[in-house]
């Protein structure tokens, strides 16, 4: 399978890189600096800047794939806006080369928590804190809904460095109760499998262990 990755070089797209390439796949991926890409990836590089690129740009990049999967997230207070902006413009991009599939990573407060101390303690804390995170995730969540392609997002909690595991539970269009963490390795490892999962288009996947 010939697979398009965003964000390659950040925390989950380094697993989705690893990852697809140990599983066979063809892997391209779109990055601001392609002199992160670590020696010995065996990926076409694409050098985009997402914020700024055009959909004409990225869809070179898009052409002759089978999936495109966004591991794009916030780094810094530079990328505000960038999730809702992009995905117009990855969405306009596949529209153009044709490409129907999209996974991508969105975030669990944007749904309601599933027990009684997240829902009304840890959340409404933490969605204060990341307004503008929040925001710009709904918005990017608001493109893909509207658009004509075979989305999937999944929202997971807090990411953390835990090695991969392939042990983890998942929810359709809800957070999971006590789903408080996920490994950026297993979060990859259900992204990539979900590329091949029908049942999952259209809907927001919940996961956490």
């Amino acid at each position: 399978m010939k697979i398009l990755i965003l964000g390659a070089t950040g925390g989950v797209g380094r697993h989705l890189v690893e990852q697809a390439v140990a599983n066979g796949h063809d892997v391209s991926v779109v990055c601001r600096d392609v002199r992160r890409i670590p020696t010995g990836w065996p990926v076409t590089p694409h050098r985009l800047d997402l914020s700024i690129a055009t959909s004409a740009e990225l869809a070179v990049a898009v052409a002759g794939t089978d999936a495109v999967v966004s591991a794009l997230g916030h780094r810094s207070k530079s990328d505000r806006g960038v999730l809702g902006r992009s995905a117009e413009t990855v969405v306009g991009a596949m529209w153009e080369a044709g490409v129907r599939r999209f996974i991508g990573i969105s975030a669990a407060p944007l749904a309601p928590a599933e027990d009684f101390t997240a829902r009304y303690l840890m959340m409404p804390i933490v969605k204060r804190a990341f307004a503008e995170v929040y925001r710009d995730t709904a918005d990017m969540e608001a493109v893909l809904r509207e658009a004509q392609v075979d989305w999937t997002v999944v929202r997971p909690p807090r990411l953390t460095n835990h090695r991969l595991t392939g042990t983890y539970r998942t929810a359709f269009d809800r957070n999971l109760r006590h789903g408080r963490s996920i490994g950026r390795a297993d979060l990859a490892q259900f992204m990539l499998a979900a590329i091949s999962e029908g049942a999952t288009i259209g809907h927001a996947i919940g996961i956490a262990y």
